[in-house]
């Protein structure tokens, strides 16, 4: 794996995580809200939140 395609994961992740943290301070009503906001998939942060990690 390429330094650039490893940085772009770390970074996903850190954003994923950050929106999760967020929904769950009550910062957002919906995973479809904080995710817009984090720039990811609604899908992806809710299929986290129950554990399916991808």
């Amino acid at each position: 794996m390429s330094q650039q395609r490893k940085a772009l994961l770390e970074e996903h992740e850190g954003r994923l995580q950050l929106a999760l943290q967020a929904y769950n301070a009550k910062q957002f009503q919906s995973y479809r809200a904080a995710a817009a906001i984090f720039n990811i998939k609604h899908h992806t942060l809710t299929e986290h939140a129950k554990g399916k990690l991808f």
